[in-house]
């Protein structure tokens, strides 16, 4: 089995709806017991930007970004993304009145495979290049390289999952899972403040299962491709 190495990780859960950037200041989470003082007056320090457009700051543990359509609450270290999935539910439990039309819950993921033969080996199990013979390269050729392959997949509790599979851009000789497990909150692509329960019930029973699901497809994979390597 080929030893295989995660380079990065980052958790997510993204909320479309109709946001006001201007609100999401530290000391407001502060306000609201939603982070500890010692947290805001550091997130304060380094500040990022806040506008009537757009907002971002980061706590060790998190990073939250919104403009006025996306809600974003980045995990930064995957052991913390339970308190993340707490602090995005305190947040749409104090703003539950915002319109609301969906629900992501994502997992990004760097891993090294070691080198290039092992690079290669799973692109070309995974989008197999006969079938492009004599039509986009010669047999004697060099075999095309695989850019992206995105699956998206029907699932019992949620509307869809996407996956994307690449290689990496930012380390040598990986590959970049990304899931964006989608949770759509109406049927009608529109806002709607009736969703924030919705959002909170999916979130509290769902978030952490699915990330630990996805955590778990990119090991099967890993252990299908390389059984025999």
């Amino acid at each position: 089995m080929v030893q295989t190495e995660i380079k990065e990780e980052m958790d997510s859960i993204v909320i479309l709806g109709r946001w006001n950037p201007a609100i999401f200041h530290p000391s407001w989470f502060e306000k609201n017991n939603l982070i500890k003082a010692s947290e805001a007056d550091a997130a304060i320090k380094g500040l990022e930007v806040i506008t009537g457009e757009f907002s971002r700051f980061r706590l060790p543990w998190v990073e939250i970004s919104i403009t006025r359509e996306r809600l974003a609450f980045n995990c930064l270290v995957p052991e913390h993304f339970k308190q993340v999935s707490e602090l995005a539910v305190g947040v749409l439990t104090l703003l539950r009145e915002t319109p609301l039309r969906a629900l992501g819950i994502n997992k990004s993921r760097h891993v090294s495979v070691g080198n290039a033969e092992n690079w290669h080996h799973f692109g070309h199990t995974v989008a197999p290049k006969e079938v492009f013979t004599d039509v986009l390269f010669k047999k004697d050729e060099e075999k095309p390289g695989l850019m992206a392959l995105k699956i998206r997949t029907k699932r019992e509790n949620f509307d869809y999952q996407d996956l994307t599979i690449e290689p990496s851009n930012k380390y040598p000789v990986s590959l970049h899972f990304s899931f964006n497990d989608h949770f759509q909150l109406n049927n009608k692509e529109e806002d709607s403040n009736e969703f924030s329960p919705k959002a909170i019930e999916i979130i509290e029973s769902q978030a952490v299962r699915v990330i630990e699901a996805d955590s778990n497809i990119i090991q099967q994979l890993l252990t299908k491709v390389y059984a025999n390597n």
